[in-house]
């Protein structure tokens, strides 16, 4: 606001640091946000693999001892079938 009501000159309010450091932190900056974008990708689909591997292997289990098929009820929020 001190530039729009002139309280402020441009000059003034101008950094002197070079636009090569502003370069350079905005790069760092940017590939640490996508390094951790990539590793939260991963972390979720290997706990989506995980989860979908447990579910098999019961249903599997299940089916090895002759019981009849269970419906899932991974959509109510369990992760186990009923």
């Amino acid at each position: 606001p001190w530039l729009v009501y002139g309280v402020l000159t441009a000059a003034q309010a101008a950094s002197k640091v070079p636009a090569a450091n502003i370069a350079l932190t905005l790069s760092v900056y940017l590939a640490l946000y996508a390094a951790l974008l990539v590793a939260y990708i991963k972390v979720v689909f290997h706990l989506a693999a995980k989860a979908g591997q447990v579910i098999q292997s019961a249903d599997i289990a299940d089916a090895a001892a002759g019981a009849p098929a269970k419906p899932s009820t991974v959509g109510r929020g369990e992760l186990k079938n009923a």
